[in-house]
């Protein structure tokens, strides 16, 4: 009985040894545990590089928008609705519902008592409607120094919800937004008569 079980001890060590000694399926075990790790980042680098893509495209869009508008004398509602559409083509964008451009004119005037220049909207269009400002709101959204007395500025702001591909790696909508600010170029003031 003793002789078996020494038997099956040194069977059993033999077979420990060779086990221990057989590296056939390392590769395969180092693969399962890495992969995760490795998809995961494939995935996240994918979607930095879109929000990244994105970015830039929000601000192109806003800036060549604000340069559109401010090479006219005058503006139409319809002349706006081609250039809101040239914009929709420009980013490319499957989630068009969450794309909004707003278009503002703003002049600037001294105060009556003070004389500190006081803006006011002369007009303003949005693609969607929303965030669109009523005319003769004060609009005291500038950068210091920017408004100067008897002064029309042409503001554009773009907002954009992104959603990721892959929501199990990047959780929630990430918001773009982006403002650019110019002057007419060939006029003091560009009048929008139908905005």
């Amino acid at each position: 009985m003793l002789r078996e079980l020494r038997k099956i001890n040194l069977y059993w060590q033999s077979r420990c040894r060779r086990f221990l000694k057989n590296k056939d399926g390392t590769a395969a075990i180092e693969f399962a545990f890495l992969a995760p790790i490795l998809i995961a980042t494939y995935f996240a680098t994918v979607e930095i590089s879109r929000a990244y893509l994105i970015k830039n495209k929000v601000e192109a869009v806003s800036e060549t928008v604000a340069d559109l508008v401010a090479q006219g004398t005058t503006i139409t509602k319809s002349q706006l609705d081609d250039i809101f559409t040239l914009s929709t083509s420009m980013l490319k964008t499957e989630e068009e519902a969450k794309f909004n451009i707003v278009v503002t004119a703003v002049r600037t005037l001294p105060h009556p008592t003070t004389g500190d220049p006081e803006t006011k909207v002369t007009w303003s269009e949005s693609k969607t409607g929303n965030n669109k400002r009523s005319e003769d709101d004060d609009y005291n959204d500038l950068p210091d120094g920017m408004a100067q007395n008897y002064e029309t500025l042409i503001v554009t702001e773009l907002y954009y919800d992104h959603t990721a591909i892959f929501e199990y790696i990047i959780k929630g909508t990430k918001k773009f937004d982006r403002r650019f600010i110019t002057k007419p170029r060939y006029s003091l003031d560009i009048p929008c008569d139908d905005c």
